[in-house]
């Protein structure tokens, strides 16, 4: 949602977003089961005739991956010119966002275990959430130079929190040339 109220822009969003994934692989080779083969004569490694689809069968197995994804978030914005300088108008902008996020990868069991040959895996789970604000002015300084100030507030639920300054310089002397720089962390 957006709009302007009291000469304010103002907009508001929310977002959720779901990803839910099974991935099955096909006739990949226990290493239990060549193992087994190999001591009792079944497989031959080194033989120069095909093994029987059988015994081929008995050493396959196939796997199962599973993972998902969890996003979830909210952000507002405002935004206006909050007064005159002899160079122009001040702009003034804000906004917060929370976000919530997590993820679990559980691959095949055999793989996790290291029992089939070529593949593997561990599996993960996690989740954290963040909370940010945010507040920046734009300042023409005189004709042809402008500033930007803005600081970025954010906090982890998984590693704490974090300010960031912004400082930016525009300078246009010309229609032709622009130069910009800024230091900001």
């Amino acid at each position: 949602f957006e709009g302007t109220t009291a000469g304010w822009d103002w907009s508001v969003g929310a977002m959720n977003s779901e990803s839910k994934t099974h991935n099955q692989g096909k006739n990949y080779i226990s290493s239990t089961a060549l193992q087994n083969a190999i001591e009792d004569g079944t497989v031959n490694p080194f033989g120069t005739s095909a093994n029987d689809p059988d015994v081929i069968d008995g050493i396959t197995v196939n796997t199962n991956r599973k993972a998902d994804s969890d996003l979830m978030s909210i952000d507002g914005n405002i935004s206006s010119e909050i007064f005159e300088l002899p160079a122009g108008m001040v702009g003034f902008a804000a906004g917060i966002e929370y976000r919530e996020e997590s993820v679990k990868d559980t691959p095949d069991p055999l793989g996790e275990q290291g029992l089939i040959i070529g593949s593997g895996g561990t599996s993960s789970e996690g989740d954290r959430d963040l909370t940010s604000l945010y507040a920046e002015f734009q300042i023409p300084i005189i004709d042809t130079l402008e500033a930007q100030l803005a600081v970025r507030y954010e906090d982890y639920s998984d590693f704490g929190s974090t300010t960031n300054p912004k400082i930016a310089l525009r300078w246009q002397p010309t229609d032709w040339l622009m130069l910009r720089g800024s230091y900001n962390t």
